[in-house]
């Protein structure tokens, strides 16, 4: 009987997903902080090594293109990470899990605000060609890229979970009726007597 039902299988990424906000709350937070440092940092990076964007004012300038990347960030990796969900999570559930993973947005994006500014200061830290600027900037990019990194591969996670939620929805129909037909099952062992099927066979 125990062989009939098998337990869930152990998925390579659940080591890696905290418990507290599972794979929605994972894709939205990595998203909202990649997003932000992408946009904050390396964008503001490449613009002021380029002379795209100009130096004065910096701060204001990293703050409002992270504010807006990890905004971006949020939307796109929210919407991933509900329609990534595994099979078995409700939708109910997996927003609450991504407002589980809001309450910690708050320490991680500033966090990354802080890699953010570094890696903006790529330009000054090599044309100052000082130190302890340019360990900064490096220390920053390594992180950076690990921020990058760990967004991408729960995105990939979530895009996996998305195509899989897209071939069971295309099997619902078939799908219920054998249900039915194990729970009708269910309920005749209980209550055969009642049943004109059973009484008739």
């Amino acid at each position: 009987m125990n062989d009939a039902q098998p337990g869930p299988r152990t998925r390579p990424d659940s080591s890696l997903i905290p418990r507290d906000f599972g794979l929605p709350g994972a894709v939205m937070l990595s998203w909202m902080i990649a997003g932000g440092i992408l946009a904050g940092g390396f964008l503001v990076a490449y613009g002021t090594f380029t002379e795209r964007i100009s130096g004065h004012a910096l701060l204001n300038t990293v703050a409002g293109l992270y504010l807006v990347g990890s905004l971006i960030g949020a939307v796109l990796g929210g919407a991933l990470g509900m329609f990534g969900r595994p099979i078995e999570t409700a939708a109910r559930r997996a927003f609450r899990e991504q407002l589980t993973a809001l309450l910690y947005a708050l320490p991680a994006l500033f966090i990354a605000f802080v890699v953010t500014g570094w890696i903006a200061m790529t330009a000054v830290a090599i044309y100052t060609g000082e130190v302890l600027p340019i360990v900064g900037v490096s220390v920053a990019y390594v992180l950076g890229f690990i921020a990058v990194g760990v967004a991408l591969r729960f995105g990939w996670f979530g895009a996996r979970r998305a195509w899989d939620r897209l071939a069971t929805e295309s099997g619902r129909p078939r799908r219920r009726r054998r249900l039915r037909i194990v729970w009708e099952d269910d309920d005749e062992d209980d209550d055969d007597a009642g049943d004109p099927r059973r009484a008739g066979s």
